[in-house]
């Protein structure tokens, strides 16, 4: 029973109204067995505290936590106890973690993969019981930070809007998005973020430089369009692979992926839906070089389309090759099959020398695949010959044969079709890109409050760059390539009376020596806190409702009568990381406002500016999901601001203007209110009252109010008395409410 109870003005007016104007294989063993082995263990037998742990976070933590793709956690005792003895098969096989190079065949960046001791260490831990240890020996568990892994990007290339694949197998979707830059820019690190690691299986970033994927996209109703195999069109290269695991990629120093202006990244995302629909908003951060880029890195697509896997096959082997004529280093490398391939292997043979094993993989699962960087950049000198062999078995025999009884297979895009490619990133060694040498003659602060940058030698699309950071409003002065602008987001990295050091980065990656700059002024202290909870030092979400306090934020007390909201009333303004935002409510010592849709992850800037000028400065940290619920008096405790119901028709409330909550019954639904939620999936919200679960029947955006979300439950049999209700969004908690239940 999915109720969303819509028919609410009347009640939620009176909620918002609060929002405007407050103040304020699993092995189960017995206990005694668990004594038992804690009794038998001795200095010499491994413990989960002082030595699998570790092992767990450096190798499998990454994706075996909450929230991430791993189907359990192994971030604590109590959840790997359960699967040690599954962990020991895994880990003892080398199917865990996953790392499919086969040894001896490449040097690799992002090798993933336990040492011999390691694998010893965990079989002995399980073989003596799995004991716990002695919890003074525990490590600090690892933070995974919801923001960017490689640091903030430059530039973030996002879907166009979410998409929520069909549930009940695996599918391949591509979304065109243009770049939109202001010039050419060479890229020295891409870093994937899923938008829902529950979902998404891999990520590849294909680049189109002529924006050929733009009417494919068009041709495909709904969001993206339907891509097995590959893009669909002639790409010039990936950007980058993301597998679960990975934490980006960065290439060498001198060495940059040339991005056009005008190019296309094309997002292929592999998912694996559950039973309940989820939608993900995938987004890849693009850092630009800051050392003068020598040289490009091209990809080099090695392989063969003219071949035919016969039905009942069991081992069919399709090669291909190239010699290179140029001397050149290899970078990375990525091989491609699909359902039947069983092994790939590539090769380079120097003239006059013999064949060196530059990958394989002997066991391919077209679910794990990714991008490989060479740990050093591997010589390829003129006359080298490359050469590729995929090995096929198209029998009954093999498990993941998409076709029964089989069927001849050729070259094609489809899942259903093969190929045998291995996509090659490499630097031409004659390559010498010339280098410009920018500098900064001035600095300024115009009256409009725009920073002006004037210098030499600085070329078109250059950047504004404050304490490392790039200033992403940074535009040219009336066509003046030597004078460079920004009207609002270098106060973001340039608080008033700090100095700062300022550079020119030019887009070959060549930057200005730095000059100091101190922003004229200062700024008033300002707290800024969810407006449901008002919990201090917890983060918000885009798209949720905030309240900031400080003194002379405002002249007057105003509240906004329209939507869309203004932002600008009574003469204040509100910037979130120099964005303006909507504004609710302004008085002299409190305002509320919408963190702005689009605020990535992390620390944000807020700045008010009143109406006679005087500034206020604070910060909050953005996360993907900070759920908080309204309580009837304001105040983020006590009773929830929140309707009862029984049938959808009839509603009251559930708790009175001083906090204390109405008594309610046992089945009663109840429509809570909050922010914060709207982006987490539903199958992530839970809800317990009075240590019960209760069913979470609805979650995301009331609707009828901006940054208003709503959520709905039922209260469930059993519970009784003065109760808790508790919400979470995965791993965030929103702050506890109270119920009476009788």
């Amino acid at each position: 029973m999915a109720l969303r109870f819509r028919r609410l003005p009347a009640f939620v007016s009176l909620v918002f109204g609060v929002v405007l104007l407050t103040i304020g294989a699993l092995d189960v063993e017995s206990r005694s067995d668990r004594r038992a082995n804690t009794r038998r263990t001795n200095a010499q037998t491994p413990t989960f505290n002082r030595e699998v742990v570790r092992i767990l976070q450096k190798n499998c933590q990454s994706c075996h936590r909450p929230g991430d793709i791993a189907p359990f956690s192994l971030t604590t005792y109590q959840q790997a106890r359960p699967w040690a003895r599954a962990i020991r098969e895994q880990v003892l096989l080398r199917r865990m973690p996953p790392w499919k190079p086969s040894p001896g065949c490449g040097e690799f960046r992002e090798v993933r993969g336990l040492t011999d001791a390691e694998r010893a260490t965990i079989a002995a831990w399980v073989d003596a019981g799995s004991p716990e240890g002695d919890a003074s020996d525990l490590p600090p568990p690892l933070v995974f930070p919801d923001d960017w892994a490689l640091g903030e990007p430059d530039h973030i290339v996002s879907m166009p809007e979410p998409y929520t694949p069909p549930v009940g197998g695996d599918i391949y979707r591509c979304f065109s998005v243009p770049v939109d830059l202001r010039s050419d820019r060479f890229v020295s690190s891409v870093e994937v973020r899923p938008g829902n690691r529950r979902i998404v299986h891999h990520v590849i970033a294909f680049l189109d430089p002529v924006g050929a994927s733009e009417a494919l996209d068009a041709a495909d109703p709904g969001p993206g369009y339907t891509c097995f195999g590959g893009p669909g069109f002639s790409t010039s290269g990936i950007l980058t692979a993301w597998a679960p695991g990975s934490r980006g990629s960065e290439e060498p120093d001198g060495v940059g992926i040339r991005l056009g202006r005008h190019s296309r990244v094309v997002l292929q995302l592999h998912y694996y839906p559950g039973a309940t629909p989820e939608s993900d908003a995938t987004q890849i951060g693009l850092r630009f070089a800051r050392t003068p880029v020598k040289k490009e890195l091209n990809f080099y697509p090695l392989e063969s389309r003219n071949f035919v896997i016969p039905a009942g096959a069991q081992r069919h082997e399709v090669s291909a090759s190239f010699q290179n004529f140029l001397g050149a280093h290899l970078i990375s490398i990525a091989p491609h099959m699909h359902l039947l391939g069983r092994e790939i292997s590539i090769e380079m043979t120097k003239p006059g020398g013999q064949p060196e094993c530059l990958i394989r993989i002997d066991d391919w699962d077209f679910n794990w695949q990714s991008f490989y960087h060479f740990t050093n950049p591997v010589p390829a000198p003129a006359g080298a010959v490359i050469r590729l062999k995929s090995v096929y078995d198209n029998s009954a025999s093999n498990p993941r044969n998409p076709s029964s009884p089989p069927q001849s297979v050729s070259y094609g895009e489809r899942t259903t079709d093969e190929m045998a490619l291995a996509i090659i990133g490499f630097t031409f060694d004659f390559q010498d890109l010339p280098v410009s040498n920018p500098s900064i003659e001035s600095i300024e602060a115009a009256p409009d409050g725009t920073l002006v940058v004037e210098g030499r030698n600085i070329r078109d699309g250059a950047e504004i760059e404050i304490d490392g950071r790039i200033v992403r409003d940074t535009e040219n002065a009336d066509g003046d390539v030597l004078t460079l602008l920004s009207s609002h987001m270098w106060k973001v990295s340039a608080p008033p009376g700090q100095t700062v050091e300022v550079r020119i980065l030019n887009p070959d990656g060549a930057r200005s020596a730095a000059q100091n700059f101190t922003r004229a002024g200062t700024a008033l202290g300002l707290a800024v806190v969810s407006a449901a909870s008002f919990a201090g030092n917890r983060p918000s979400s885009a798209d949720s409702i905030v309240a900031a306090f400080g003194t002379h934020l405002a002249g007057t007390t105003l509240v906004a009568g329209e939507v869309p909201l203004p932002t600008e009333m009574g003469g204040t303004r509100v910037r979130v990381n120099g964005v303006a935002a909507p504004l609710f409510f302004v008085s002299p010592g409190q305002i509320n406002f919408l963190i702005p849709p689009g605020t990535q992850n992390g620390a944000a800037v807020i700045e008010i500016t009143a109406g006679d000028a005087t500034l206020s400065r604070g910060e909050i940290t953005i996360a993907s999901t900070a759920p908080s619920l309204f309580t009837s008096n304001s105040s983020g405790a006590g009773a929830p601001a929140a309707l009862r119901t029984v049938d959808g028709v009839t509603y009251s409330a559930v708790g009175n203007v001083d906090g204390t909550p109405n008594e309610i019954d046992a089945g009663d639904f109840l429509v809570l209110f909050g922010t914060g939620v709207r982006r987490a999936s539903l199958s992530v919200v839970r809800i317990t009252i009075g240590g019960v679960e209760a069913p979470v029947l609805f979650a995301g955006p009331q609707g009828a109010f901006v940054g208003l979300d709503q959520i709905n439950t039922r209260v469930p049999a059993g519970v009784a008395g003065d109760v808790d209700l508790v919400l979470t969004a995965g791993d965030a908690a929103a702050n506890t409410v109270k119920l009476k239940v009788r």
